[in-house]
């Protein structure tokens, strides 16, 4: 007779923040994350910020990111993710079948990057959280992103600290949202005062 599995315990790694891990630490994470660990929320607010950490270091742990099948919760606040790392990243989530919330706050993300994620947004529906807050995303990226997701009513986006000077992008946004509630309530989509933290 075989002996009976038991799933692992959700883990949530949040030692890391602001770490500033080395190569070697990366690759460990990488194992971490592809070795079955049922790893749910995984926080690494200013650890990938180092001029060590390179770009090398970087393609591992998104290749580690597209392997992975338990994330719920993936914060980057802070990681220096820069166009470039956007495309790797949203390639590596855009199948995750679990992530719920991704933060990735101050960071270097532009309108050409925030059409990125408005593709992933596009491919990945299980996603109902993104905090895009203090990055570079002007009015282009901002209508890139909303119109990804106008049809996702369950889906809420974070943009306070970017340069969008046409205030009227958001307010068209929360109309249709506000149309799309049940019974007329506003939608409250794009919150300034949720941590990422919170699920």
């Amino acid at each position: 007779m075989k002996p009976t599995q038991t799933l692992q315990e959700p883990e949530t790694l949040d030692y890391l923040e602001s770490a500033n891990l080395t190569s070697p630490e990366i690759q460990n994470l990488a194992t971490a994350l592809t070795s079955g660990r049922n790893i749910t929320h995984l926080y690494l607010g200013g650890s990938l910020n180092d001029r060590d950490f390179s770009f090398t270091d970087f393609q591992i742990f998104a290749k580690s990111l597209s392997e992975n099948t338990t994330l719920e919760v993936l914060d980057l606040e802070s990681c220096n993710i820069d166009p470039v790392r956007t495309v790797m990243l949203t390639l590596a989530l855009a199948t995750h079948p679990k992530l719920r919330i991704l933060n990735l706050a101050g960071n270097k993300i532009t309108d050409v990057a925030a059409e990125e994620i408005a593709n992933l947004i596009a491919r990945n529906e299980v996603i109902s959280k993104l905090v895009l807050e203090r990055n570079h995303i002007g009015n282009e990226g901002a209508r890139n992103l909303l119109t990804a997701a106008k049809d996702r009513p369950s889906l809420g986006i974070k943009l306070k600290g970017n340069p969008i000077t046409d205030k009227s992008i958001l307010k068209e946004y929360k109309a249709s949202r506000s149309s799309k509630t049940q019974g007329g309530e506003s939608e409250k989509s794009i919150s300034h005062s949720d941590s990422a933290r919170s699920t």
